[in-house]
């Protein structure tokens, strides 16, 4: 805030001090006296333009404006090779300058055009290097600009991409059903774990429950009427094998249920990793633009952008 401040009090009075000056010599002059347009005139073009400061732009302008003035001032008093020194200079400040129509006397643009004849080839070379500076400035903002918007490409790849670090857990990993897998980011793997092992251990349940209810049949009950169901006889002829299966099943069942959640904590205890970089991606917000104004106060400087 201070700072722009600071640049719009600097350039505006700057500015208000350069073409007050310009504008009280180009009024001596409309009103015919010379004498003291030349001296205002030659005090303001005496003050150097410093190329890097604020205001060597806005002085170039003025200049410009000024030295034909002068010219003009010192052809109607007469002293045309001073006036003949100032549109050399002049044409060789800007070689494609053109003096406007109807704004000064003929004899003026008489200098103007035997100046431009007398040194043709300086001012032509002249307008060659402005030519030659000027594509070689288009060429070093053309070769700015890709590598500005080949770091902004790279910039904006890494800034989408979310890096978060994720730490997991070896007593998750003991976990039987596939909590370890699915834990380990391996969904297949921990769908057969928990569908396997849920499968073995339903079946050493059911299988229990089968051998327990066979196991307590009461043997009174063999051969005699059946109490759940009148006029059939209780057959027992096949219960010492029904046990024996169901046994069985039980014993396969348990003894796969524990295979398969040993198998499983082994596998999620090895292929654990218990630091995981994961990337992610992430909206970019649209870029903050520089905006610039000039006014008559000077110039003012502004950020906007969407968030």
């Amino acid at each position: 805030m201070c700072l722009t401040l600071g640049l719009v009090a600097l350039s505006g009075s700057v500015r208000a001090d350069v073409v007050g000056q310009f504008q009280l010599a180009e009024s001596r002059y409309k009103s015919g006296r010379y004498e003291e347009a030349v001296e205002m005139l030659k005090a303001l073009l005496a003050d150097p333009i410093v190329p890097d400061a604020p205001d060597a732009a806005e002085r170039q302008r003025i200049y410009r404006q000024a030295r034909p003035y002068l010219a003009a001032a010192l052809v109607g008093l007469g002293r045309v090779d001073e006036a003949d020194e100032v549109v050399l200079h002049q044409l060789l400040d800007d070689p494609f300058y053109k003096l406007p129509r109807g704004k000064f006397p003929d004899a003026v643009g008489d200098r103007f055009i035997d100046v431009a004849a007398h040194h043709r080839d300086a001012i032509k070379k002249r307008q060659q290097e402005i030519l030659r500076q000027r594509q070689e400035e288009t060429a070093d903002q053309a070769q700015l600009r890709k590598l500005r918007e080949e770091r902004l490409a790279k910039l904006e790849v890494l800034a989408a991409e979310e890096k978060i670090t994720e730490k997991r857990s070896r007593l998750v990993a003991a976990v039987p059903f596939g909590v370890g897998q699915f834990q380990n980011e391996n969904t297949g793997l921990g769908i057969f774990f928990a569908a396997s092992e849920a499968l073995a251990i339903g079946s050493t349940i059911v299988s229990a429950i089968i051998a327990e209810e066979v196991k307590n049949v009461d043997p009174a009950l063999c051969d005699n009427p059946d109490p759940d169901n009148p006029g059939k006889i209780y057959d027992c002829s096949g219960l010492t094998d029904r046990f024996e299966v169901a046994r069985t099943v039980n014993y396969v069942s348990f003894g796969t249920s524990l295979a398969l959640i040993a198998a499983g904590i082994i596998e999620a205890q090895v292929s654990l990793e218990e630091v995981v970089v994961i990337k992610r991606k992430r909206k970019i917000p649209p870029p903050v633009e520089l905006k610039g104004s000039a006014t008559n106060e000077g110039f003012f400087f502004g950020l906007q952008g969407r968030f």
